[in-house]
């Protein structure tokens, strides 16, 4: 780990229950992450400033990264949680589907402005982009492909809503939790992405799936 995160780290668990919300901490959660940007985003160096950072005067530095908490039980043929959830530990043992078949986290980037099929929306209007935010992580449901509303048949690059987005043209990348990175193209079936979010849905995914 870098210095910089380490000295941040240091910083930053001192009182666990204010530092999850990133409260109390506005020096701390403030300071931008730069390989927490991804380079293709239009805009880089983005705070979120509304609540509950606002209520302690602050703001949250974002990035264009998320973990993968759980998909909709309505695209689930099971379990439908992610690995990185918050607040619990997940062991290798319950990654079932295997860790070279789950994702670990993706891209859900340029928040907080919405955006929606390319199109740029509101710049607060998402929470959870904060790096220590406490609504970073990704809940599939889909969306309609102009993005407009979810849940619906998108399964990227149609909403930056705590979906998977990107700034690429053809789809997103993704880190599963074997270590791998791979890239997940756009057009795929939103049932093939929640499989692969899943960790022990048991369902049966290959490469050319995605």
């Amino acid at each position: 780990m870098a210095g910089q995160q380490l000295l941040l780290l240091g910083r930053f668990f001192v009182r666990n229950g204010d530092a999850v919300l990133g409260l109390g901490f506005p020096g701390v959660v403030a300071h931008p992450l730069k390989n927490f940007w991804c380079p293709s985003a239009p805009e880089q160096d983005r705070y979120y400033a509304a609540l509950p950072f606002a209520a302690y005067s602050g703001k949250g530095a974002c990035g264009d990264y998320a973990p993968t908490w759980f998909v909709d039980p309505a695209l689930a043929t099971g379990d439908n949680q992610g690995v990185l959830q918050p607040n619990h530990m997940t062991r290798l043992t319950d990654i079932q589907d295997g860790a070279s078949n789950t994702i670990l986290l993706t891209e859900d980037a340029g928040r907080p402005r919405l955006w929606q099929a390319g199109r740029a929306g509101p710049p607060q209007a998402v929470t959870g982009g904060p790096w220590a935010g406490y609504a970073t992580g990704i809940t599939l449901k889909g969306s309609t492909f102009d993005g407009t509303s979810r849940p619906g048949p998108c399964a990227l690059n149609c909403t930056n809503d705590h979906e998977v987005y990107s700034f690429h043209p053809g789809g997103a990348n993704a880190v599963f939790a074997d270590d791998s990175v791979h890239f997940l193209h756009a057009g795929m079936n939103i049932r093939i992405l929640a499989a692969l979010i899943t960790r022990a849905g048991r369902e049966d995914v290959s490469g050319n799936d995605y």
